[in-house]
């Protein structure tokens, strides 16, 4: 089961946000557009776990034939209601007793939402929309996939080999690239302090095809700003380190500094028709992302 939350302008002057509900049902909630744009999507995200908890909670009790209220009352109100002990009970009347019951219910319903998304297998993704723009067409970067035909769609994976959310978002990477064929993916090596050293790497291996299969190796590259290490990396992948290549690549990596400084501001990064996407969780609405921009 999975809600999957995202936007649209049914005019310039009339936004709306659409709920899609297992893909069948919409629900439009008026868009938020009073506050400050970096505190729209937190707001949202928000609400969006308040609606879909007590959307699940409301599919539960259909399963169960039950209404919501005898569904809550009996695996919330109940229970609550039995783990105090029977000194507190004799307190009913007490602030205290109402404020212990209140921490309770809500630990219980806490963690019934909890055993419900694993067993409904529930998932839900809030797709931002607004987002800034960049010009990235004259940006260096790697291939990640070879495609057949014209690719529908350019995505931009702004990445960095230190960063360990991006070591961690790479299978989910992977999986997406390999099940989006009409789709190419570019990998941009960026960051504060890059490597010169691990820029030609990439350069180089990119050049032979071997940038994706190796990609994975080049993660958290402390060990290779050893010379030991580097060499041995060369002779790996044969590759004979050539001073006008290293000054060619170090050149495009500035090239990419210039284009790409002051307008990035985490790793990774998805970029799509110069739309930038960095909210933390990005790699989690991709894949629908990509399904909308294709459309």
């Amino acid at each position: 089961m999975v809600l999957i939350f995202s936007s649209c302008e049914k005019t310039n002057e009339e936004k709306i946000f659409t709920i899609s509900i297992e893909n069948k049902n919409f629900l439009e909630l008026n868009l938020i557009d009073s506050l400050v744009e970096n505190k729209v999507f937190e707001l949202r995200s928000n609400m969006i776990n308040a609606y879909s908890n007590k959307y699940l909670i409301d599919y539960a009790s259909r399963i169960k034939n039950q209404s919501t209220d005898e569904y809550i009352l009996e695996n919330i109100e109940k229970k609550a209601i039995n783990l105090l002990n029977d000194s507190v009970l004799l307190k009913n009347d007490s602030a205290y007793y109402k404020k212990r019951l209140l921490q309770i219910k809500l630990s219980l319903q806490s963690k019934l939402i909890d055993s419900l998304k694993i067993v409904f297998q529930y998932q839900t993704k809030l797709i931002p929309n607004y987002t800034r723009k960049i010009n990235i067409e004259k940006v260096e970067y790697f291939i990640l996939n070879k495609i057949n035909s014209k690719p529908k769609l350019l995505v931009y994976i702004i990445s960095d080999f230190n960063c360990i959310t991006c070591e961690k978002t790479d299978s989910k990477l992977k999986y997406i690239i390999d099940n989006n064929n009409d789709v190419e993916f570019r990998f941009v090596y960026f960051s504060e302090y890059t490597d010169p050293k691990l820029y030609y790497l990439c350069t180089e291996l990119n050049k032979k095809g071997k940038f994706r299969d190796e990609k994975a190796n080049l993660y958290l590259n402390e060990n290779l700003q050893n010379q030991k290490k580097f060499n041995l990396f060369l002779l790996e992948n044969k590759i004979k380190f050539n001073q006008n290549e290293f000054n060619i690549s170090t050149s495009s990596l500035m090239k990419n500094k210039k284009i790409l400084g002051g307008k990035i501001y985490s790793t990774p990064t998805f970029v799509i028709n110069n739309e930038v996407y960095d909210h933390n969780n990005a790699i989690e609405f991709l894949q629908e992302l990509i399904k909308i921009k294709k459309e």
